[in-house]
């Protein structure tokens, strides 16, 4: 990105000609890989949910999402770090789309 990183003052520190916006960009997209990074979290912790609890079906939605991280996160029979789990789900579920597409493709029917 580029643009001005120093702010300058005018009078009294009144007028100045930088806006911050460089810096709110900078700093959203860190907040917005952090989410990311969560909400794969959340889904392999789920998953690991479903498995454990074994609840009756699931709706169309959650079976659809369920499987695509299914697919992406082998079975926790042990513990384990978790990280490269959630890496792979944050970049092949989320940041790819592949997640999105299912479960709306899977829903579009009752929509």
């Amino acid at each position: 990105m580029s643009g001005p990183t120093a702010s300058s003052a005018g009078s009294d520190a009144v007028e100045d000609d930088s806006t911050g916006s460089l810096l709110a960009a900078r700093r959203l997209a860190g907040m917005l890989e952090r989410l990311r990074l969560l909400l794969a979290l959340q889904l392999v912790v789920a998953a690991r949910a479903v498995e454990l609890a074994r609840p009756r079906p699931l709706g169309r939605g959650t079976a659809a999402a369920y499987a695509v991280v299914s697919d992406l996160v082998a079975a926790l029979d042990e513990d384990r770090p978790l990280g490269a789990d959630v890496e792979r789900v944050a970049g092949e579920a989320l940041t790819s789309g592949r997640l999105l597409a299912s479960v709306r493709e899977t829903v579009a029917s009752i929509i």
